[in-house]
């Protein structure tokens, strides 16, 4: 048994997560290059994870075989 896993909203929702070591490698390359001064970028690792399945694979590591527990949107 477990707690639910709460998430705000329907699940479907997705997010980018990207590895801290990556976004360093990136800045770093970027330091190489003079034109990058003062420009804006946007680094990630382009993979979308929907928020249920993110949640569902935690709760699977963690052996909580408790459902998720969905919350209205926060404002």
């Amino acid at each position: 048994m477990g707690q639910k896993f709460p998430i705000t909203g329907t699940g479907e929702e997705t997010r980018d997560f990207t590895y801290v070591e990556d976004i360093i490698d990136g800045l770093l390359r970027l330091g190489h290059y003079e034109e990058a001064i003062g420009e804006a970028f946007n680094l990630a690792a382009e993979r979308k994870i929907k928020i249920k399945y993110l949640a569902d694979t935690i709760n699977q590591l963690v052996g909580n075989n408790a459902e998720i527990k969905y919350l209205s949107r926060r404002k």
